[in-house]
């Protein structure tokens, strides 16, 4: 009697291939999802939102490598997870033929999901300002406020890897009025800010400055 039930509960032959191909289809679209965060969804309006003044735009597709993964990892105050770093795509902003910015958007886990956020870079791999193209935080409009883009603007790794390493989690620059759940984005947000030009600068640093060159 234990066996003809045990036989009748157990999922057929034909149940069990299903599951295997949606659990394989379910892979696929997990690891396609985590590719397009490191790309802008929609490339016109972001940029137009950071450069104003921009006319055109070049998109640079790359695979990091492990050595340059390596290489991130010893420049940075802080671990990351290696498939943080995988295909990229990096846009150069041109205003009449000239480059005059970098955009790199960069995936950041939070506790409501992946954060993207979409970084404006001079072509000194500075920080000019940034926008979240997809966040779920309600604490999102304190990170996104003036007083917080400011603290960002002109900053690059070096200069946020410094402050992160001497205050760790209590930045004084932070606006006094922001929350604690808005203080732990906005250290997810530096952390961002830190990875982003210091990616930038060593994996694209001389195609972007051959750019420059008359």
């Amino acid at each position: 009697m234990f066996n003809l039930t045990f036989m009748k509960n157990m999922p057929s032959t034909g149940s069990i291939k299903r599951m295997i191909i949606l659990l394989f289809f379910l892979l696929i679209t997990s690891e396609t999802s985590a590719a397009a965060f490191c790309a802008l969804r929609d490339p016109i309006e972001p940029i137009l939102n950071l450069f104003p003044d921009y006319t055109s735009s070049r998109s640079l597709v790359r695979d990091v490598s492990a050595n340059a993964r390596k290489l991130l990892q010893k420049h940075l105050p802080f671990e990351f997870h290696h498939k943080e770093f995988g295909k990229h795509t990096l846009y150069v902003v041109f205003t009449d033929n000239v480059p005059i910015g970098i955009v790199h958007v960069r995936p950041e886990k939070g506790p409501w999901g992946i954060n993207e956020i979409v970084w404006a870079l001079d072509m000194d791999f500075n920080i000019i300002g940034f926008k979240f193209q997809r966040c779920r935080c309600i604490t999102k409009y304190e990170v996104e406020s003036t007083e917080f883009i400011q603290f960002l603007h002109g900053q690059n790794w070096e200069s946020l890897s410094k402050i992160l390493s001497a205050e760790a989690d209590n930045i004084n620059g932070l606006p006094a009025n922001m929350s604690d759940e808005g203080r732990y984005l906005a250290m997810t947000v530096i952390r961002s800010a830190i990875k982003a030009s210091l990616a930038t600068s060593l994996i694209w640093g001389e195609e972007l400055h051959a750019l420059l060159l008359p």
